[in-house]
């Protein structure tokens, strides 16, 4: 029989150990910025409008991913810092 933190999801992981969404946030966060950055040049053959789009698009999903990342981890810190104080620890 499986134990129940094999079967764990992302988000639960992220409950447990609010630092590693918090490092997984500025990681998605910074190639999200990366990728917008290199959408920004003005080529104006037509391969290199698609990939500006593509950039653009890729980046704003990983931008956002972070921030939700972001914010779990920080829901997370708090579900801690109440379970503990419960706890009396």
């Amino acid at each position: 029989m499986a134990r129940r933190h094999d079967n764990d999801s992302l988000i639960e992981f992220t409950f447990k150990y609010p630092l590693f969404g918090i490092i997984a946030g500025i990681f998605l966060g910074g190639i999200g910025l990366f990728l917008r950055s290199k959408a920004t040049t003005s080529d104006t053959k037509p391969i290199a409008t698609i990939f500006n789009a593509t950039y653009l698009q890729l980046g704003a999903l990983l931008c956002w991913g972070s921030g939700i990342m972001l914010l779990i981890s920080a829901i997370g810190f708090i579900w801690q810092y109440f379970r503990k104080r419960e706890r009396g620890f």
